[in-house]
């Protein structure tokens, strides 16, 4: 994919002091992508902006409309009555993907992550850092371009943590880009080659 480029982005609520207020930023393939600041600071808003939830007040996001995203929100939105393989081939068909042509991707990815003898297992079974580690499949099995998590460690022990990064670190190459929210300093202490963008943001 093209990098994605932000020009004198502003986003208000009802009119009222900008929440966000940046003249330019670029994101680039290749590149991992953390947003650090304190709850409130705008983090969560601009992924909303990224996603096309929210509207900029001002300004322009060029290459969005050209990304497949793939989003990870902070609850992994895995339905917990269903499977781990029926999540992915639920999630896969938002996409217009047919799981006959993507079944062996699927299997190579749960094999990668230890994964392979859960697939039939209903995610309310499973640990908070294995449904992460689901959450995480279900977003990659759509080979997105653009892969946006929001504060994707909430819970888990410093291995789940690292194991985490491993997977993004692996994820990422010269076609894609991941941005994430989070506070913690011991996972993006696990991701030296992240670039950090400071919130509230007011470039």
């Amino acid at each position: 994919m093209k990098e994605l480029t932000i020009n004198q982005l502003i986003f208000s609520y009802n009119k009222s002091v900008p929440l966000i207020k940046c003249s330019h930023l670029s994101f680039k393939p290749g590149n991992i992508y953390a947003l650090v600041g304190p709850n409130g600071s705008g983090k969560t808003t601009f992924l909303k902006l990224l996603l096309g939830l929210l509207k900029p007040s001002e300004g322009t996001i060029i290459g969005i409309a050209d990304s497949r995203i793939a989003f990870v929100p902070d609850y992994n939105g895995l339905y917990e009555s269903l499977s781990v393989l029926e999540n992915i081939k639920f999630r896969l068909s938002l996409y217009n993907r047919a799981y006959k042509n993507e079944k062996q991707y699927v299997f190579e990815l749960l094999s990668k992550y230890k994964l392979q003898n859960e697939e039939n297992k209903l995610v309310r079974d499973l640990s908070l850092g294995m449904k992460k580690k689901v959450a995480l499949i279900c977003a990659m099995a759509v080979n997105p371009s653009l892969l946006i998590l929001d504060e994707p460690t909430g819970g888990l022990d410093a291995d789940a943590q690292n194991e985490l990064a491993l997977m993004l670190r692996q994820f990422t190459d010269s076609e894609r880009i991941v941005i994430c929210t989070s506070h913690d300093s011991d996972f993006l202490s696990s991701l030296p080659e992240c670039r950090i963008i400071s919130f509230p943001m007011e470039q």
